[in-house]
């Protein structure tokens, strides 16, 4: 299969060259890398341009936006035009295991019913120090060196780095095919793969990712795991999944319907998240009441009592 790795860019001067060079150096070349640059204000490109040319690495395309489209819509955009039909994600900071895109392409080629897997990361800072070990706890009891996600009534609050991640070409294009850019390209693929029964986990380090306060991409930890107490950012979010939700539904429920309790799960994921916008919004008790009865829709309690939060002692300034 044709590999390919895709990477947005932006004032990534300090760490790129090491990125790159640890992508060069895999054990297994990819077929292509592109590059988007979101008008970058330091030396990122010309540092770009210039390995690209040292190495001289035909299969190696940057492109600079003529304006400046985020990080999301980028690497969206990236899916769309990638070659592969196996696609790595690349942040522009991080240091690539020397077999990672060996490793992940030889688990997705023979086993066609993987259409997202994500493996483990190591954090360290700007000297290279270690941070932690990010081990993401789904499927903490399966001992196998790669293992399926199972979905969940918590499947809208799961994702994975999306720098640990290796995609098929066919969930690219159901991703781009969404035209969804208010949620991230990982959480996008994270989260279609759970409901198209096809995410696995390779329970390994692949990256070094580094930690600083110039992250482009989820900045210090994923912002998928924290819970935000601001009012405005936590209803928006949940609107921001109930339009996301509907979509999927709008562009792939007959493929969804084979899963008879899936489908279910997923409407009754969307009854909850609006019961959570009439608690935060207008602090319906009933919306209270039916929470409480479906809290396993929670990613956890403490999100359950940030809502109670919210709808009764938040106080905006």
């Amino acid at each position: 299969m044709k590999t390919s790795i895709i990477m947005a860019t932006y004032n990534g001067e300090r760490f790129i060259i090491q990125q790159l060079k640890s992508i060069l150096r895999q054990t297994r070349q990819v077929d292509e890398v592109l590059i988007r640059d979101d008008k970058s204000t330091d030396n990122t490109v010309e540092l770009i341009e210039n390995f690209i040319a040292q190495n001289k690495l035909d299969n190696w395309k940057i492109q600079i936006n003529d304006f400046n489209k985020g990080w999301r819509g980028n690497f969206i955009d990236l899916m769309n035009e990638a070659n592969g039909e196996l696609i790595f994600f690349s942040d522009q900071d991080d240091i690539w295991h020397i077999d990672k895109v060996e490793t992940m392409s030889n688990i997705m080629e023979t086993n066609y019913n993987i259409h997202m897997l994500f493996g483990e990361s190591i954090s360290i800072d700007e000297e290279e120090r270690l941070v932690s070990k990010q081990t993401n706890s789904f499927n903490k009891k399966i001992s196998k060196i790669v293992s399926k996600v199972n979905f969940s009534e918590k499947f809208i609050h799961k994702n994975a780095l999306g720098c640990t991640m290796c995609i098929s070409k066919e969930l690219a294009q159901k991703v781009y095919t969404l035209n969804f850019y208010d949620l991230g390209h990982d959480a996008q693929c994270f989260r279609l793969s759970l409901i198209l029964n096809s995410a696995y986990k390779l329970s390994t380090p692949v990256i070094l990712r580094r930690i600083h306060n110039d992250n482009v991409t989820n900045p210090g930890q994923s912002n998928s795991f924290s819970i935000s107490l601001d009012k405005e950012n936590r209803i928006n979010k949940i609107y921001r999944n109930i339009e996301w939700i509907e979509t999927v539904l709008e562009n792939y429920q007959n493929d969804i319907f084979i899963y008879n309790e899936r489908i279910t799960t997923i409407y009754s994921t969307i009854t909850f998240l609006r019961d959570r916008l009439k608690l935060c919004e207008k602090r319906k008790i009933s919306s209270l009441i039916h929470l409480l009865k479906n809290h396993k829709y929670y990613m956890n309690i403490k999100m359950l009592f940030g809502d109670i939060y919210i709808a009764y002692f938040y106080k905006s300034n």
